[in-house]
């Protein structure tokens, strides 16, 4: 399967192919491009974030925000023949959750919380990486 990735201070943002091309749709005919994402968003896209084990070893509250290290995201897709492509799409412009620090108490509880809704489950994880990493995690 084909992912996009986009990067953006220190985070990096990983969709699949179907979820672009569903933010493309879900972004049509809005300007702002925070309203497109959240529009994305309510429509199930799921964009995941990992930054360097230093990164989380340093900001503790990222463990819980990000999907993960950059390193699982290695894993991911080398484990599962998942191809990265950095190209970009025109279905999705790039949007980094989690790289601006809108999750962070320094902002209003409302950009908090909008911000928070971008985190991804493990569940989220195994339905877009596939049956042979939920084969692994079984085992």
């Amino acid at each position: 399967m084909k992912f996009f990735v986009a990067y953006n201070n220190g985070v990096v943002a990983v969709i699949s192919e179907d979820h672009a091309k569903l933010y493309g749709v879900c972004k049509r005919g809005i300007e702002d491009p925070r309203e497109a994402a959240r529009a994305a968003l309510k429509a199930g896209v799921r964009i995941f974030n990992f930054a360097s084990a230093e990164r989380l070893e340093c900001r503790l509250e990222d463990k819980y925000i990000l999907t993960g290290t950059t390193e699982l995201l290695d894993t991911l897709v080398h484990l599962c023949d998942h191809v990265l492509d950095d190209c970009g799409t025109d279905d999705w412009p790039g949007y980094v959750p989690f790289s601006n620090g809108y999750e962070s108490e320094s902002w209003d509880d409302e950009t908090c919380k909008r911000e928070l809704e971008y985190r991804t489950t493990l569940e989220d994880v195994l339905d877009a990486f596939g049956d042979r990493l939920a084969a692994v995690r079984a085992a």
